[in-house]
């Protein structure tokens, strides 16, 4: 029997079935047992277990988790012993598969994981990572020690082995009362282990991880407090490092932000080497607050050291020093490119601007998206600062051969174009050298030169326009396209509606102020995707916040006819009516309530048009500042109406009683006269042929 996994369970109904399937592979993978012990279930954990495993056995709990272990372990038949909790599952076991079929594993006695901690003190995500040591070879006298947070003395070097296993027993959550309930249970535990060593390294730092869960903040600084007091001539020791980080993540919470610099400053000045891979984590935390502090000064002594220590640990890893799998810092890429990029940032605000560029140019583009906008505003600046125009250029170069993430760079560039044009001209002039093979240098070159020479880009626009890969970012690409009367039905039958929409916005976004900038032309005959671009790009501009009550009420307008003959193309007719639309889309129904509105409103029939007009809003709220501003003029136009009426019926009762006048002093002509006028105007009026009767009476 290569190997033995050995379980401690009680009432974990709702977390074995995941442990125990993700652990199958291992089993099929390596001669192996399972075997689970049952401390006092009362749920269906027991018979759980049965669906996995014959070997269920039963231990009376006594307030030693070292002693149930090891009731494990005297059962356990394998070569190697490997526990688990029922609340933990791996994610993969191949490395582990690999190293127990291995001749590898003859020069080992002991191995260990990663255990991915899940908790609400997280750097850059909800968790943290560290290796713990779970699997060892089973010998003669080797046995669990400790009543709580139970462990097996090491035996020669360790073998790290990169699987992740998922952990959430540490989230801080006020409704786990589970894991408050154990928590609470290992507290006395802990304390009483300690009785008997007070100055035990391990016990402490898993006593300060109870407060930690607890969030007894008190009792965690009291705690790392003697650990980092007891233990100052280890300072590279990993639980002594820990005890750092613990101390300043609960500074950190009470905004003490000056005890942590303090405790990261007399870390950093002890001379002796650090090779501790978790001592950056705590250098990151007081970087993270001289940032929010801007102690600019202060932060790029913190990052150069920071990555000197980066540089050593590459190092040692290419050399093939193992155990830095559980190092956000030796893994994860994206980490060292927003530190690099803060470092960059740092450097700026210290006016060290080269420096700043030479940081900013080690950026691969792996966290795309993410640090666009920081970006693009740190490379306006710092080549507005150094007049180096031709780095972006080097710069897009540099990363198209070693990494391929151009679009990364060509984003900074495309967003300096839409930002400053004058700018964008500048470093274009990089590029106007390299030969067209490819298509961002192709259309860099026709931005540039229809800045320079205007009209005379046309053919090269359209060759451009014929061939280019559409993308969400080439709205100054439409517009110069639409200011040149280029046809865009290919390039933009070529977009998804993603990107039309992305585009469309975009466009009107940066370039509908441009005194060149002309509306979508009005055509019968675009296709459905030019449609689709044309409402986009009104309703984008029905937002802007520099255009008058008048011309919003235009384009509106405007939005509802081309969004109906849109519509009209995609859906059929008989369901686009008012009885039919409500099963249609919010978007698509607001459509349909807006053009009878419209209809109503061409009618003069202002009581039904504003009835429809908020129809339409309940079915598409995001209109609600349109609608708002359409309504009332509306109601305006309403007020208005009505006040003119009641206004000229004052004037028609005093021109009636004028005739009815004239006629009692026999002025029969102006009577007459005043009469035939007042019929033109209010021909309606039933008291006129009263007035005509008695007027053809006196007469005759």
């Amino acid at each position: 029997m290569k190997l033995s996994i050995g379980l401690i369970v009680k009432n974990e109904e709702k977390n074995l079935d995941r442990c125990l399937t993700a652990l199958q592979p291992l089993l099929k993978g390596v001669t192996s047992e399972l075997i689970i012990v049952d401390t006092g279930s009362s749920d269906q954990t027991v018979e759980i277990a049965h669906k996995y495993t014959e070997k269920v056995h039963f231990f009376d709990w006594c307030d030693d988790f070292a002693e149930a272990r090891n009731y494990v372990l005297d059962k356990a038949k394998g070569e190697w012993f490997l526990y688990i909790d029922a609340d933990e599952w791996f994610e993969s076991v191949s490395l582990i598969v690999a190293f127990l079929n291995s001749s590898e594993s003859e020069c080992y006695n002991d191995a260990c994981f990663i255990i991915r901690n899940y908790d609400s003190f997280s750097r850059s995500s909800n968790y943290t990572e560290e290796y713990i040591k779970r699997l060892f070879r089973k010998l003669p006298g080797r046995k669990f020690e400790g009543i709580v947070h139970e462990h097996v003395t090491n035996m020669g070097k360790l073998k790290f082995i990169d699987e992740h296993i998922n952990h959430y027993g540490y989230v801080q959550d006020s409704t786990n009362f589970e894991r408050n309930k154990k928590n609470k249970r290992n507290l006395p535990l802990l304390i009483r282990e300690l009785e008997k060593e007070p100055d035990n390294l391990l016990m402490l730092y898993q006593l300060a991880q109870e407060y930690l869960c607890l969030d007894d903040k008190d009792k965690i600084i009291q705690t790392c407090n003697k650990i980092i007091t007891k233990y100052s001539s280890e300072i590279d020791n990993y639980y002594v490092i820990k005890a750092y980080w613990m101390l300043n993540q609960v500074y950190m919470s009470r905004g003490e932000y000056e005890k942590i610099i303090d405790v990261v400053e007399n870390y950093m000045e002890d001379s002796r080497q650090h090779y501790n891979i978790k001592m950056l984590d705590v250098l990151c935390q007081a970087i993270d607050v001289l940032l929010r502090l801007k102690e600019y000064e202060k932060v790029t002594r913190m990052f150069e050291r920071l990555f000197s220590l980066l540089g050593e640990c590459d190092e040692r890893i290419s050399h093939g020093e193992e155990g830095f799998g559980a190092s956000v810092w030796a893994q994860d890429e994206m980490e060292r490119e927003k530190r690099l990029f803060q470092f960059a940032f740092s450097l700026f605000q210290c006016r060290r601007y080269r420096d700043s560029l030479v940081h900013l140019k080690n950026i691969k583009g792996l966290l795309g998206d993410r640090l666009i906008e920081e970006n693009v505003e740190l490379w306006h600046d710092i080549l507005t600062e150094t007049g180096e125009y031709g780095e972006l250029c080097k710069y897009y170069l540099k990363v198209k051969q070693n990494s391929g993430k151009m679009e990364y760079v060509s984003k900074i560039i495309l967003s300096i174009w839409d930002g400053d044009s004058k700018l964008g001209e500048k470093t274009a002039q990089g590029f106007l050298s390299l030969p067209d093979d490819d298509e961002f240098v192709r259309l860099i070159k026709v931005y540039y030169y229809a800045e320079k020479n205007g009209a005379e880009v046309i053919p090269d626009l359209e060759a451009l326009m014929d061939t280019i890969t559409p993308r969400k970012e080439y709205g100054r690409l439409i517009y110069l396209a639409q200011k040149y009367d280029v046809p865009l039905k290919k390039y933009i039958g070529s977009c998804s509606s993603d990107e039309i929409a992305v585009l469309a916005y975009q466009m009107i976004e940066l370039y509908q102020h441009n005194d060149d900038n002309k509306d979508a032309k009005c055509s019968e005959n675009l296709t459905i995707k030019e449609e689709f671009f044309k409402i986009k790009m009104l309703e984008r501009q029905l937002f802007d916040i520099h255009l008058t009550n008048d011309k919003i009420e235009f384009l509106f307008d405007c939005y509802t006819r081309d969004k109906m003959r849109y519509l009209r193309k995609l859906i059929r007719n008989e369901m686009l009516n008012e009885n039919e639309c409500n099963n249609l889309p919010g978007e698509y129904c607001f459509a349909v309530y807006s053009e009878v509105a419209l209809d109503y409103y061409e009618k003069r029939d202002l009581k039904n048009s504003f009835y429809y007009y908020r129809k339409a809003l309940k079915c598409w709220p995001f209109m609600k500042d349109i609608i708002s501003i359409k309504t009332k003029r509306i109601k305006a136009k309403f007020e208005s109406e009505r006040e003119d009426k009641q206004e000229f019926d004052e004037n028609a009762i005093k021109i009636k009683k004028y005739i009815w006048k004239m006629i009692q002093e026999n002025n029969f002509k102006i009577a007459q006269e005043t009469l035939g006028a007042y019929k033109k105007i209010n021909a309606t009026d039933k008291e006129i042929e009263i007035l005509e009767q008695s007027l053809n009476k006196e007469v005759n």
